[in-house]
């Protein structure tokens, strides 16, 4: 089939009756996830991703409650209710606004949900370097450095040159293996985190984690602290997705070991799930990012975006079962994996 035609397909199928692709979709469950819902701005976020504030939040819970069942993990591990026309609520990173402002929500309308906790974060002592650069982001938008300090800091970040919007792009593009230098970088823009910390505290508590499972929600792992999963050794995925599986089942009590990947599961090899499998404490469950495909794997599904303000559920969730219904179609369901 030519790309012309793929399109062509692609296209139609999204344009079908929703109870259609739900009986045509090969996909078990809808997984759509979201890092936090705010009617506030959250500075340290907002240059960042956007995200649902609580009215979008709810009209799309309500339509999915319309044309879904919600489950939960166990009742995914335990298949019950069966397969399709399900969907579970995913939270990535423990932020403290889905404690705050998702729960109640949920808890008001019997939605279960899944929240997924890098341990390093938790009770905020250490920061995830995304916020961190999140906020230095916020930071340069109320205010432009001086000149000398632009420089420096550009020379830290290795710019090709010298100004304030070069160095914008260059915080953004800080990662998880050049994530040092927010230190430095911090001391020179005269942040200081520990005031961060208490003024905003953006990560949940242990109190308020166990709070969120005595409410009948469900707790996974995310790794110890979020890396890119295709920019890290083999041997240091697995051990941040079993030491952070470890964490959470020795710490919060959990019966069931489950894990979902930061950032994404592109460029994850093959010899990753074997061993991670086949590891002395495997997990139940694991969640991946590859929107509306399927895995070689029994214990690996897929999960999409569900936050993006300018896609309604219903829309998104259309798109997600026309592709995977695609990729059913021309014999590529699967992810491929090296």
């Amino acid at each position: 089939m030519t790309s012309v035609g793929k399109n062509a397909l692609l296209s139609f199928l999204r344009l079908l009756n929703i109870r259609w692709l739900q009986r045509h979709a090969p996909l078990p469950v809808l997984l759509p996830y979201h890092h936090l819902v705010s009617d506030e701005p959250v500075p340290y976020i907002d240059p960042l991703y956007a995200y649902k504030n609580t009215r979008l939040f709810e009209k799309d819970l309500d339509w999915l409650l319309r044309h879904f069942r919600p489950v939960s993990i166990t009742d995914i591990l335990h298949q019950t209710p069966s397969a399709p026309n399900s969907f579970l609520l995913c939270f990535d990173d423990g932020l403290r606004q889905v404690y705050e402002i998702a729960l109640p929500i949920l808890l008001r309308k019997g939605v279960p949900a899944a929240l997924f906790v890098n341990p390093s974060f938790v009770g905020n002592k250490t920061l995830f370097h995304d916020i961190q650069k999140g906020w230095l982001l916020h930071q340069l938008s109320r205010r432009t450095p001086r000149p000398a300090v632009i420089t420096e800091a550009c020379r830290m970040l290795r710019c090709r040159t010298s100004s304030a919007g070069n160095l914008r792009d260059a915080i953004y593009a800080i990662g998880y293996d050049t994530k040092s230098v927010l230190e430095p970088l911090a001391g020179l823009l005269d942040v200081r985190w520990d005031e961060f910390i208490r003024d905003y505290r953006p990560a949940m508590t242990m109190p308020e984690i166990r709070t969120w499972i005595a409410k009948g929600m469900a707790v996974g792992a995310h790794s110890m602290d979020h890396p890119l999963y295709s920019r890290i050794p083999l041997a240091e995925q697995l051990t941040q997705t079993l030491d952070s599986m470890d964490w959470v089942s020795d710490n919060l009590g959990i019966p069931y070991r489950a894990f979902a990947f930061p950032h994404v599961d592109a460029g994850v090899g093959e010899a990753f799930f074997q061993k991670l499998f086949s590891a002395s404490r495997p997990p139940h469950l694991v969640f991946g990012n590859s929107t509306g495909m399927r895995e070689a794997h029994p214990g690996v599904l897929h999960r999409y975006i569900g936050e993006n303000p300018a896609r309604p559920a219903g829309a998104m969730e259309k798109s997600v079962l026309a592709y995977s219904t695609f990729r059913q179609f021309i014999g590529r369901p699967y992810v491929r994996r090296s």
